[in-house]
């Protein structure tokens, strides 16, 4: 019986749970951009917070405009740094 409950639970979790090609974004070239982003702004010095900020907004654009056109970089606006 607890086979079956916990079966049932986990089949109702896969269903529910979104699948994503990578860890931000459904869409594999929007994921690896993202993440080609996030290694340039980790690059930037603590001390520059003005263009720390501006560069996690622009990449947040940059994958917000990637996953909006399904997976084209091509559209996405240039990384601020």
């Amino acid at each position: 019986m607890r086979v079956k409950a916990l079966t049932s639970v986990l089949a109702i979790i896969c269903f529910i749970t979104p699948v994503y090609a990578g860890e931000w974004s459904q869409y594999p070239s929007c994921d690896v951009q993202y993440t080609r982003d996030i290694s340039s702004c980790n690059t930037l010095p603590t001390t520059a917070k003005a263009k720390r900020k501006l560069c996690w907004a622009s990449a947040s654009e940059r994958l917000a405009t990637c996953n909006a056109s399904k997976g084209k970089t091509t559209g996405s606006p240039a990384l601020s740094k």
